[in-house]
């Protein structure tokens, strides 16, 4: 959520459309005083989110891109789903490798990339952390860096190729670690 409204600003400095610019800034700021109140910075206070609180972010997260995208013209759709990759990728590749495998759809599971990092970084949830946002910021910046110098139909054509390197990069790493 951070890392996605981080995006949106960035791309609003490149296309100097700042008119909702403070969106996503009190998105960032309110969800970085929840992660320092659970890293436990503060021993008496701790903020859980939960599935309610996750449902949420992605709804502001859906509700601010949509109010951009519809009220300002620089910004393309397909810059727009760049943004969203990782989470568009995570949501497919979890959803394709539960039905190539014979798991339930509507039930919870390990079987998603930031588990098997987690655990092939022996549960060190720093090094695991960094190594996920390192993976949605070179997605995400792979996706804007083609829109820019290839324009819209190869961002297109690279957005379903970079699914497919990540749907095979996560699948080993969900294997390596048995998280099925």
């Amino acid at each position: 959520f951070i890392n996605s409204n981080l995006f949106l600003i960035i791309l609003m400095f490149t296309f100097d459309a700042y008119k909702y610019i403070n969106i996503p800034l009190i998105f960032i700021f309110s969800c970085l005083t929840a992660l320092v109140l659970n890293f436990g910075l503060f021993k008496s206070t701790k903020i859980f989110l939960g599935n309610g609180g996750s449902l949420i972010l992605g709804y502001l997260l859906s509700m601010e891109l949509i109010l951009i995208t519809k009220n300002s013209s620089e910004f393309h759709p397909i810059l727009i789903a760049s943004i969203l990759s990782y989470n568009v990728y995570e949501f497919m590749s979890a959803n394709f490798h539960r039905v190539f495998n014979r798991i339930n759809l509507f039930k919870g599971g390990k079987d998603h990339l930031h588990y098997a990092i987690h655990f092939y970084f022996k549960n060190n949830i720093f090094i695991s952390l960094v190594a996920l946002l390192f993976i949605q910021t070179l997605i995400t910046f792979l996706n804007i860096f083609i829109y820019f110098y290839y324009g819209q139909l190869i961002t297109l054509f690279s957005y379903i190729v970079l699914f497919l390197i990540y749907f095979k990069l996560r699948n080993y790493f969900i294997n390596i670690n048995k998280l099925n």
